[in-house]
């Protein structure tokens, strides 16, 4: 494995070891509809309420699944893709909420090679996300509210800068903390063998759109949204001659909304290809 793909794991592996307890699945419904926009499924909802960064003073002042406790992972402490309002010679788009079709023409770089586009039934209204790849290489990822009916202005950008840095860009939406609201859940795949993979919870929120909480670089990455549970993911951990290809064991770690906070819970390892290892939404 080469030295930068070892630095990237034992990061992870540190900042894993900082944080609390381990997620377990619920039963609960994300209570969402799901609608299919040009080539993927998306599921769709309403977006969250942002929180405060804040501390939990107990563990016992909340229900944290298999106990433990963890620090808060807040967005300004990590890097993120996502860049929030209005830039200069940002698309306007008009059209009715779920035609996508406009949104495509109205963004620079096309003919495409993937188009996805979805709604999300957020707070004081519809929103809509687009990502693209164009016929440059590069994916722009965006998030649209409405200015006006059927008119629509960019209030969230993700955009490849180089050709060949990023191998994939997907979004999902659902209900993954104790509230009524969905939230929106980005994965960038970086290109390369190591398959390091990118998560931001993102809300949307009209007038205030944040990335709430973030977790880069996570070794042959998998992730998936668990219904008031958070997003629960797997990292690569390699033995000592383990390939960059194939690492020996996985370890688990869920992002929870806790309160006001959202937090880092460390869970087990496991060998690589156990059947608990879901696959991964991006």
């Amino acid at each position: 494995m080469q030295t930068a793909d070892i630095k990237r794991t034992c990061y992870l592996v540190c900042v894993v070891l900082v944080l609390g307890a381990c997620s377990s699945d619920s039963t609960k419904s994300a209570g969402t509809t799901t609608t299919v926009f040009g080539a993927t499924t998306i599921a769709t909802g309403a977006t969250i309420v942002p929180a405060a960064a804040t501390t939990v003073a107990s563990p016992t002042t909340i229900s944290i699944p298999e106990g433990g406790f963890g620090e808060p992972t807040p967005a300004v402490d990590n890097p993120t893709e996502w860049v929030a309002g209005a830039q200069e010679g940002d698309p306007e788009v008009t059209a009715e909420p779920g035609v996508c079709e406009p949104f495509y023409e109205a963004i620079a770089g096309g003919p495409y090679t993937v188009t996805r586009c979805g709604v999300w039934n957020a707070q004081g209204g519809q929103r809509m996300w687009t990502v693209t790849l164009g016929t440059g290489g590069l994916l722009h990822a965006y998030v649209w509210q409405q200015s006006a009916p059927s008119n629509w202005v960019v209030v969230l950008r993700a955009v490849q800068a180089d050709p060949g840095a990023w191998a994939d860009f997907n979004i999902v939406t659902g209900n993954i903390d104790s509230g009524e609201n969905d939230e929106l859940v980005s994965g960038l795949r970086l290109a390369g063998s190591g398959g390091f993979l990118n998560v931001n919870i993102v809300d949307i929120r009209s007038g205030n759109p944040r990335v709430m909480a973030v977790n880069n670089e996570i070794p042959s990455g998998v992730a998936v949204l668990r219904p008031n549970n958070g997003v629960e993911m797997w990292a690569a951990v390699y033995g000592p001659t383990d390939p960059e290809c194939c690492p020996s064991t996985f370890a688990r770690f869920t992002l929870f909304a806790a309160g006001s906070d959202w937090l880092g819970i460390p869970g087990p390892t496991v060998p690589a290809g156990d059947p608990s290892i879901p696959p991964t939404q991006f």
